[in-house]
């Protein structure tokens, strides 16, 4: 054996030239380089080769560096905020609000009397109308349910847009039987007024509760 820097002749299992001292490189050495060498291929064989995921947060740790892995399905993300409202929402006051909705709607559409004493005062044609949205807005919150419990990004926002979208259906409602009846808007204006101002607290406060929690809806 021959050392690789001067060229000098080394005995067998010397660790060092005895010329120049420089280290000897032995079968070992050669194959402890290879376990540290940079990891080559895509992020997604060397993270299956490691088998060293972080599914909560979306890391993947190899050669003591980090890589951020795309979120899917399969990574459920870290709560750390209080989530009762959340959950309140998605398994009752949506799935409550849409049931009934749908019922209420599909009731009216047939002639029943509602609860929602507003389409009880409408023409046929316009009553067949607003029960058949009053029916969308019943699936829409059921729609919304789902977007927030699958911690969907848009969960949020949809939820605010079906406050929005309730609020002119009823103020849409009041102006067609204000119509059709010649009233004074005076007459709805306590009952409009109310609805309006619980729309705006509900549009706040969820917009913010939410934007405390953006970092939860990521898929």
């Amino acid at each position: 054996m021959f050392c690789s820097k001067c060229g000098e002749k080394i005995n067998d299992g010397s660790v060092f030239c005895s010329e120049c001292g420089e280290r000897v490189i032995t079968a070992d050495d050669t194959g402890l380089e290879k376990e540290n060498a940079a990891p080559t291929g895509t992020v997604a064989e060397n993270t299956a080769a490691d088998g060293v995921t972080d599914q909560a947060g979306g890391y993947s740790y190899q050669g003591g560096q980090e890589f951020a892995l795309p979120h899917s399905q399969d990574f459920a993300p870290v709560i750390d905020k209080p989530m009762k409202w959340y959950k309140f929402l998605i398994y009752f006051a949506l799935w409550a609000g849409g049931i009934l909705n749908i019922l209420n709607g599909w009731l009216s559409y047939f002639g029943a009397n509602t609860q929602d004493h507003i389409l009880n005062y409408m023409s046929v044609g316009a009553r067949s109308l607003f029960s058949v949205l009053m029916i969308l807005l019943g699936v829409f919150s059921i729609y919304v349910r789902y977007q927030l419990a699958g911690f969907k990004s848009r969960g949020p926002v949809l939820l605010i847009a079906s406050y929005i979208v309730s609020f002119v259906y009823t103020a849409a409602s009041y102006l067609v039987v204000l119509t059709r009846y010649n009233l004074k808007f005076s007459t709805v204006s306590g009952d409009l007024l109310g609805t309006a101002f619980t729309t705006v607290i509900y549009v706040v406060c969820n917009y913010v509760y939410f934007k405390k929690r953006k970092h939860l809806f990521i898929y």
